[in-house]
């Protein structure tokens, strides 16, 4: 269940980083692609979902209905990868898909300006100045995907563990650095943390079920389990809806039970599993 995430900035070499390093490991690695691959399998609505988002670059507004979906579907695919075996993902914004994930950490690969544009023209066949213009926008895109789909800045250095510039540091002792570091044994998962993973894959199963099945996937909905027991929290609903929630949300795998309790749906974002913990101790409530 050990997971190192590297954010890369555009022609960074972060991918060639990631590959590398996985091989170093001797661990899986996955790219976004992969995770969309497997979202894919899950029927006509995870495509419908999947293509609508891959073409949303410029049309934010009218894709919005489906970025809920969307990051519950990834997350989903990403949490049974990495509660399979052990890996390294190389994306662009792929810290926040599940930002309280256990035994993981964060890296942010970037390289100076100068250097990334010569990459640049050199993999676009591109002048400096054409390659400089397209990197500018991509990055610009980049950016705006990650607040748009996470209101979250993926340039700012306190959302990494990590943050390493592949300039002048050659790649052989960058990478020898980062797999010290996620073999140390300090950073070893332990059996609560490994715990703690089936709880968030649990809830994300759950999601995943209602954001997919027809009666409830408009119904935006937010899951917190622990030990099977599954605590649901959303708007106000009419009785009936609610009792279709709470029955197809109990008919996944693994769910001993399931309370719904009306609040602030967070949407996009999780409940921290720290604050879910301080939230039982102060209610004296399990999920």
């Amino acid at each position: 269940m050990r997971a190192v995430l590297i954010s890369r900035s555009t022609y960074s070499k972060g991918k060639d980083l990631a590959r590398r390093l996985a091989g170093h490991l001797g661990v899986q690695c996955i790219s976004r692609a992969d995770l969309m691959e497997l979202v894919a399998k899950k029927g006509m609505h995870a495509r419908t979902v999947m293509d609508s988002l891959s073409r949303a670059s410029h049309a934010y507004l009218q894709f919005s209905r489906y970025r809920r979906a969307f990051v519950v579907l990834m997350r989903r695919a990403f949490l049974e990868m990495v509660r399979s075996y052990d890996l390294v993902y190389h994306g662009h914004a792929c810290q926040f898909l599940v930002p309280d994930l256990p035994a993981h950490i964060r890296v942010r690969v970037s390289a100076p300006e100068s250097v990334r544009v010569r990459r640049a023209a050199a993999t676009l066949k591109l002048p400096s100045d054409e390659a400089k213009e397209v990197m500018r926008r991509e990055d610009e895109e980049i950016s705006r995907w990650a607040r748009f789909m996470y209101g979250k800045d993926v340039q700012d250095p306190a959302q990494y563990d990590v943050c390493v510039c592949l300039g002048c540091l050659p790649m052989s002792p960058v990478c020898a650095m980062l797999a010290a570091l996620a073999e140390h044994p300090a950073l070893q998962p332990t059996s609560e943390q490994r715990k703690t993973l089936e709880d968030i894959y649990l809830a994300a199963c759950v999601e995943e079920t209602l954001v997919l099945h027809p009666v409830t996937r408009e119904v935006e909905v937010v899951a917190s389990a622990r030990q099977g027991a599954v605590r649901l929290t959303g708007p106000y609903l009419d009785p009936k809806v609610q009792q279709d929630v709470e029955m197809i949300a109990g008919s996944v795998r693994g769910v001993k039970s399931v309370g719904y309790e009306v609040g602030y749906a967070v949407g996009l974002e999780r409940f921290g599993l720290e604050n879910e913990q301080d939230r039982f101790a102060r209610t004296g409530n399990t999920p």
